[in-house]
């Protein structure tokens, strides 16, 4: 009976372990992705890192997962944590490019994030 639980248990464990991989989403000049496509189909509605700050914050499925004093992307096995305790890793791997307006004299240039891919762990 016991070698029985035992054995559910860890299947139960491995299934909850497999990871979500990440799309590549268009995260504007702020860094905020929203409704980030995945392998899976889970509700991930927002990622975001400020470099202000060094937040990073995701949604997913209605619960709010935050991690504070981090340094700026890439993001490796990063741990963020829920309200309720509850916990998953983040890997994020981004591009940047830079786009620039001119007026007059003047030039404005903004660097852009896309995500390119990653993956969280439950």
């Amino acid at each position: 009976m016991k070698t029985l639980l035992l054995a559910l248990l860890l299947v139960c464990t491995a299934a909850q372990a497999e990871p979500i991989t990440l799309g590549v989403e268009d995260c504007g000049i702020i860094n905020q992705c929203h409704d980030v496509p995945n392998d899976v189909g889970a509700n991930v509605t927002y990622l975001s890192y400020s470099s202000g700050t060094q937040q990073v914050q995701l949604i997913l499925d209605g619960l709010i997962y935050s991690a504070f004093r981090v340094n700026s992307p890439p993001f490796v096995s990063l741990a963020l944590f829920a309200s309720d305790g509850t916990s998953v890793l983040l890997s994020a791997q981004y591009s940047t490019y830079r786009t620039c307006t001119h007026s007059g004299r003047g030039q404005t240039c903004s660097t852009h994030w896309v995500l390119q891919g990653g993956s969280i762990v439950r």
